[in-house]
């Protein structure tokens, strides 16, 4: 979107918001907390759904209708690249367009006839995307080992969307215990392994929760957390967004919710952080909203007394929707606390804002796509290439502008060599990409990255029929050299993910939460089973031939909880 700033007092007028509008509707969903990517395929149609576009009459061009064109797209966006789609989705994507403009306010047919644009792109369009070198290029399991426990929360439907797993260190004495968000059944849910007989268990009603972060706001010695509500579980522009604090009331064991603010856009993620050095925690808020809000916020905490924080009314930092992720970091290594964002939806940017002092920021843009449907859906901040400063891994696979398997969805690396913007790097195509994270997996010394894809139940298409890799392990093999393996195909339910070694053996382990589209009206779903949550528990160097996972039921309607946690 580049300079296209709305006014904070009246809604944002997207001219043509571009093909993501309708992307928004996962990330914005979900946001939660964003490659040789398909396992071996059949040799067929290398697209779930490719008819042959028929011949259609289009007015012809002009240099005129094009500089409408462009112009047209340009008041919000870069223009879209006519190669995201293939031809016959090109017609009903502009008349999507139209029909938002319309909506907000805009009379689009005065910049630029409808037909013509239909005509721009369905002319420089494919035919179908092109899948060939994916399905030609199936990947190995690697060279770990790992046993699968599969986990589900309560046992019975309805079937979960878990949109945030944590490890944590809270209650557990010698070990983690992992955070759950839930928001099927609108809770937060806590798992203690000291306790395998207790199982899951509720800490909060919290109907929409997104992401949840571990902070001691009061400083009291106690972790509390801190919580991104999303007000609703799909899109609008309703401001029933809040930002929670469950503060662990020691005395009697139990987290009491505090509102610190509320009436806001769909809030993404919430982090804590001392910006202004005056020794209390600050905030900063990813408000994805949706079309007409959306923000990046800056809370500003006063409290004389640590104990009892109290926050200024919060500053806008970023103006635009979209925001997904704000990890906390000295990105510029200079002694104060920076952070970066990610913006979805039609402005597809990662910003580092460097802290200038005074909890006053300068914007730098770490990357930017070029295309408007780019489809970002995460971030996480690491030192991939181990030269001690922070890179940035980058995902982007969101499906639900169309319905349709992308060939560019892909893991990436965006390189930190101390200036703007960040080096480029694709990792490993992978259609459908949700989140990513670094770690040591193999421990040998260098960060490599697991990454987990959720590609809806909808009718758009028959996934099952298509093999789609659903968690890669992307090995890094040796400096900037990287090789994928698919630990998983098929189940690509995975909105979330996390890594630690929670069964103390030295490796680490991974933590997978799902969302199912079960029970959403309008929404047919193939008949399977789905857990909420699944431990991928490293076994360390493979010894046998087969490339097969030991797999473990521990669905709680099936076995006692003590086997989940073990």
């Amino acid at each position: 979107m580049g300079d296209f700033e709305p006014s904070p007092n009246s809604p944002k007028k997207f001219v043509i918001v571009g093909i993501v509008l309708l992307g928004l509707v996962i990330v914005a969903m979900f946001v939660l907390e964003s490659t040789p990517s398909l396992a071996p395929a059949p040799k067929q149609s290398p697209t779930p759904d490719t008819p042959v576009s028929q011949p259609i009459a289009f007015p012809p061009e002009s240099d005129q209708g094009i500089a409408g064109i462009r112009s047209l797209c340009g008041n919000c966006h870069s223009l879209p690249d006519p190669a995201s789609f293939p031809k016959r989705k090109w017609p009903g994507l502009v008349d999507t367009w139209y029909q938002y403009a319309r909506q907000a306010g805009m009379k689009p047919e005065q910049i630029v006839d409808i037909n013509m644009v239909k005509g721009y792109f369905h002319r420089r369009a494919p035919e179908t995307l092109d899948f060939s070198p994916l399905i030609d290029n199936p990947l190995s399991s690697g060279p770990l080992e790992f046993e699968k426990h599969t986990y589900n929360a309560l046992g019975v439907p309805p079937l979960p969307r878990i949109t945030n797993v944590r490890w944590v260190r809270l209650k557990s004495e010698n070990g983690l215990d992992c955070i759950v968000s839930d928001m099927q059944h609108g809770k937060l849910f806590l798992w203690e392994f000291d306790q395998p007989d207790v199982g899951l268990v509720p800490i909060a009603d919290v109907a929409h929760p997104s992401h949840v972060e571990v902070s001691d706001l009061n400083q009291d010695g106690h972790p509390d957390l801190i919580v991104a509500d999303l007000g609703t579980f799909f899109p609008d522009d309703s401001e029933n967004g809040r930002i929670l604090w469950l503060r662990y009331d020691a005395a009697n064991m139990r987290y009491e919710p505090e509102v610190l603010a509320r009436k806001l856009g769909r809030v993404a993620d919430v982090q804590s952080a001392d910006f202004d050095g005056d020794g209390d925690l600050d905030l900063i808020v990813a408000v994805f909203g949706w079309r007409s809000v959306g923000e990046v916020l800056y809370y500003e905490n006063i409290s004389r007394d640590v104990q009892q924080p109290r926050f200024r009314a919060p500053r806008q930092i970023d103006k635009r929707n979209g925001a997904i992720h704000v990890p906390i970091a000295d990105i510029n290594q200079d002694g104060r606390l920076d952070f970066v964002v990610l913006l979805s939806q039609q402005h597809e940017e990662v910003i580092a804002y460097l802290n200038e002092g005074s909890a006053r920021f300068s914007a730098h843009t770490i990357y930017k796509a070029e295309d408007p449907a780019y489809g970002s859906t995460g971030i996480q901040l690491a030192d991939i290439d181990g030269d001690n400063d922070l890179d940035v891994v980058y995902t982007n696979g969101d499906l639900m502008d169309s319905g349709m398997l992308k060939p560019y969805h892909s893991v990436q690396w965006l390189e930190n060599k101390g200036s703007y913007p960040f080096t480029h790097h694709h990792l490993a195509p992978m259609p459908g990409v949700h989140r990513a994270v670094a770690g040591d997996f193999d421990q040998d010394g260098d960060q490599d990255i697991i990454a987990v894809s959720f590609v809806p139940d909808t009718s758009f298409f028959e996934r099952e029929q298509w093999p789609l890799n659903s968690i890669l392990w992307i090995e890094q093999t040796g400096l900037r050299e990287f090789t994928p393996h698919a630990l998983e195909t098929i189940l690509c339910d995975h909105t979330t993910a996390d890594l630690a070694d929670y069964d103390r053996d030295g490796d680490l382990d991974l933590v997978t939460g799902t969302i199912t589209w079960a029970g959403i009206s309008g929404i047919r779903t193939p008949p399977r089973k789905t857990h909420s949550i699944t431990i991928w528990e490293n076994r360390g160097p493979r010894t046998a031939v087969s490339e097969s996972i030991s797999t473990k039921s521990l669905d709680k309607s099936e076995q006692q909880p003590r086997d989940s946690c073990r």
